[in-house]
């Protein structure tokens, strides 16, 4: 799959983290991504390790053109 963003990492804290094997996996990924909505056009891709593999989307402003 081709993608139009960045392929960024985020550092989960470790209270998120230790939550990861004593709760389903689709509630821990629906946690993550909640604490991802602080990061601006981040989606997530994945989480290995201690890290939120994500996609970080361009947002082009109004107009599109820059400035000389």
């Amino acid at each position: 799959m081709l993608s139009n963003g960045i392929i960024t990492k985020v550092l989960l804290p470790t209270t998120l983290l230790n939550t990861r094997e004593s709760i389903p996996e689709q509630i821990f990924l629906n946690d993550v991504r909640k604490y991802l909505e602080k990061y601006t056009n981040y989606r997530l891709i994945d989480v290995v390790d201690s890290f939120a593999v994500c996609e970080r989307l361009e947002v082009q402003k109004k107009g599109g053109r820059k400035r000389k």
